[in-house]
């Protein structure tokens, strides 16, 4: 059975929802090990997570339903890249 942890960062201000990260695996321990790796590398994620702003649920899941990664078209590169300016 696959699996899924969805986390909600709450904003400590307002008490709302700003961030939702949803980390997908095959298994328990694949999504788990997706949840610590972003959780290593992003200074807001970590900071919610230490100070317990956060919502965590875990579900166990179909394979079939982790989505498949979108392969963005080079037009569409181009429009984000004409938005960070």
């Amino acid at each position: 059975m696959a699996h899924k942890i969805v986390v909600d960062i709450i904003d400590p201000i307002d008490g709302q929802i700003k961030v939702t990260h949803t980390f997908w695996g095959r298994t328990d321990g694949e999504a788990r090990t997706n949840y610590t790796h972003h959780l290593a590398s992003c200074e807001y994620f970590l900071a919610a997570v230490e100070i317990g702003n956060v919502i965590e649920e875990e579900f166990e899941i179909d394979e079939r339903e982790i989505p498949e990664a979108e392969e963005a078209e080079p037009d569409d590169l181009e429009d984000e890249e004409d938005d960070e300016e």
